[in-house]
């Protein structure tokens, strides 16, 4: 098993915050202030893997966080 380089994306909507996977269980995706305050985490009982890579949407309040295998998961705001 290996996984993708976990990296930070800002959001295009809100220049002073970012969306990045987490290695906590339960898994998740976390979005922080340029601060570093934690603003709010995603998670699901169906994500069992890391979500390395991440992106916001550019215009809806929705993130998309991926695995290394490919499998994506959509969380609404």
């Amino acid at each position: 098993r290996w996984l993708s380089k976990i990296s930070a994306v800002w959001d295009p909507k809100q220049e002073d915050c970012f969306v990045v996977g987490s290695m906590k269980r339960p898994r998740r995706v976390e979005v922080f202030h340029e601060s570093g305050r934690l603003l709010h985490s995603f998670m699901d009982e169906n994500v069992g893997t890391v979500l390395s890579v991440t992106a916001f949407h550019p215009t809806r309040n929705a993130l998309l966080g991926g695995n290394s295998s490919g499998r994506m998961h959509v969380f609404y705001s």
